[in-house]
């Protein structure tokens, strides 16, 4: 599969992928190389350049991701197969909750949770697949319940020939996100490229 075959479709969706791109600034997060299991202890985590970024939701910034959204009400193609207005799933696990079980390419992944315990404390390591059995991962999200209870944040999934994330092949499939530290369930979803976020074709051109 190569990016090029997915659905590419424009108006108003291609205006809220280049509005939410530009209303966050970046700060990142690093991972490591582990294979797919249950909720293990915290594993030490080796900062390193070319890492993705995780991006913070405040407030502000969802009242502006908000009125992106609204704006674009109405304006997308029907027949495009692509809709970025459509509802949210929320899966589950504990506390933390991802808003979709499937993912278009170029689509954020957003995290929300609420920690009740206040002495849990780890990392939300999120994997992408590097084949059925194995995976690698991609970005490591902290959470601690006593310095921050709560949080609302997301991220891309991206090439980077750094990384050797080549094309698009190397980012869709199953993903799993791993709630170190803690006892609750892996969650499962879904990248694929049937649909391509408009806006977003040019950066699942070959990395490398």
């Amino acid at each position: 599969m190569a990016a090029r075959r997915g659905v590419v479709v424009g108006g108003a969706a291609a205006a809220v992928a280049a509005a939410v791109a530009a209303v966050v600034a970046a700060g990142g997060l690093a991972g490591d190389a582990v294979t797919g299991g249950g909720g293990g202890g915290p594993v030490p985590i080796e900062v390193s350049p070319g890492r993705p970024d995780a991006h913070e939701i405040t407030p502000g910034i969802k009242e502006k991701l908000d009125g992106i959204r609204q704006a674009a009400d109405g304006g997308g193609d029907p027949g495009s197969g692509y809709d970025p207005d459509r509802a949210r799933e929320w899966p589950t696990s504990g506390p933390f909750q991802i808003d979709r079980r499937e993912y278009a390419l170029g689509e954020n992944v957003f995290v929300r949770t609420g920690i009740a315990d206040y002495e849990e404390k780890g990392q939300i390591a999120f994997l992408r697949p590097l084949n059925s059995t194995h995976g690698e991962v991609y970005i490591t999200i902290p959470f601690d319940g006593m310095g921050k209870p709560a949080f609302n944040q997301y991220f891309k999934p991206a090439l980077s020939a750094a990384r050797g994330i080549c094309t698009a092949d190397d980012l869709v499939g199953e993903w799993t996100a791993v709630f170190r530290g803690t006892d609750y369930p892996d969650l499962r979803f879904r990248v694929t490229d049937e649909v391509i976020v408009p806006g977003t074709e040019g950066e699942y051109e070959p990395a490398c």
